[in-house]
């Protein structure tokens, strides 16, 4: 820093107030009336290649985690949106799938923990309740190591509980379309995901239940086999992030990970030549490196390139987040979840230079 430091720090804060109100009204202008946040499927990693609209209610629940302790009346206008939106694509026993009711797809794909956990876990934040049933059923799904399975079917757990079996027995009314997507793909009805069982512990929190996934996920960062262990993220940011929710919501059974984590992530950042970088993945890092190395040298370069790279309407570009297949040629994203995710960087580093430089609140 240059000049005057208080100055600077003063300059650099008015351009992420800034920055944040132009993603915000992004966000606000291109959200649809019932609430979903556009979702986007493609061949490449920037979405380009091939892309089309799919709806899903992964991107709009991300958006939704993004915006939720952003202190701006527009974006808790859209959390609200998105709110609606979730509630209304519940699925009976309160469950939730990746796709939305209205896909043509809907019922080729199973209901899916990854997407209940994180919806489950947001709506318990805007203090509404979720049913019962949803904890009993993602407990049922667990396989005979007590991790959490990808994908909610009936198994031999919920046979005794019958309201569990009666309500997923009820996927069984499209069993060809079922077969078809577990034969055709790369998914199997045994899937266990890394980030998955993260966001199961997010939900669960940090008890017996969640001891087995718990162990399991420390051994994968410990080993640095994040993208292995996981066949949709295939990213060590996205499970890092996954693990920072979990740290926010009072889970400190990771607590040893986080020198290992910021290490990691550092050395990324300062390898990676500016024209490798992409909005995404730069705004994980200082969403993970906020809580965990507030003080990180990293930190104020990456908000200079975010600032940097923000597109005239206020949106980022989009970067892939979750894949279908492992040759990574089929994958989802949009502007508006790259767009949520550095709202949410650039608050929370806002957030800490104001907690260091208490002055230029």
């Amino acid at each position: 820093m240059t000049g005057d430091p208080e100055k600077s720090r003063r300059n650099l804060s008015l351009a992420m107030s800034q920055s944040i109100e132009k993603g915000i009204e992004f966000l606000l202008s291109s959200q649809h009336s019932d609430g979903y946040m556009p979702s986007f499927m493609a061949d490449d990693r920037d979405l380009r290649i091939n892309r089309s609209e799919d709806r899903s209610v992964f991107i709009s629940q991300h958006v939704m985690a993004s915006l939720l302790r952003v202190e701006n009346d527009k974006a808790k206008q859209i959390v609200q949106q998105i709110l609606k939106f979730l509630l209304s694509d519940c699925w009976y026993g309160g469950l939730w799938k990746f796709w939305t009711k209205d896909h043509a797809g809907r019922y080729a794909i199973p209901l899916d923990t990854d997407d209940t956990a994180c919806v489950a876990h947001l709506i318990e934040q805007m203090h509404l309740p979720v049913s019962s049933l949803t904890r009993r059923i993602l407990l049922g799904n667990r396989d005979k190591n007590g991790l959490f399975r990808t994908w909610i079917l009936p198994r031999f757990s919920h046979l005794f509980q019958p309201r569990h079996w009666l309500i997923l027995a009820r996927m069984r009314a499209h069993p060809l379309q079922l077969h078809a997507f577990f034969s055709a793909g790369e998914a199997n009805a045994g899937d266990v995901d890394a980030v998955v069982n993260a966001n199961a512990v997010l939900l669960f929190g940090e008890n017996a239940d969640t001891r087995e996934a718990i162990n399991w996920i420390h051994a994968i960062v410990l080993n640095g086999e994040e993208a292995s262990f996981d066949r949709f993220y295939q990213s060590r940011l996205a499970l890092y992030y996954a693990l920072l929710r979990c740290w926010k919501n009072g889970c400190k059974a990771f607590d040893s990970l986080h020198e290992l984590i910021v290490q990691r992530i550092q050395e990324c950042l300062n390898d990676t030549d500016g024209s490798n970088q992409n909005a995404l993945e730069v705004a994980l890092s200082v969403i993970i490196l906020c809580a965990w190395a507030p003080d990180a040298e990293e930190l104020e370069d990456s908000i200079q390139f975010l600032l940097q790279s923000q597109q005239d309407d206020g949106h980022w570009p989009a970067r892939v987040l979750f894949y279908g297949n492992s040759e990574c040629t089929i994958c989802w994203g949009s502007e508006q979840l790259t767009t949520g995710f550095c709202v949410e960087a650039l608050t929370e580093y806002q957030s800490v230079a104001n907690r260091m430089h208490p002055a230029n609140c």
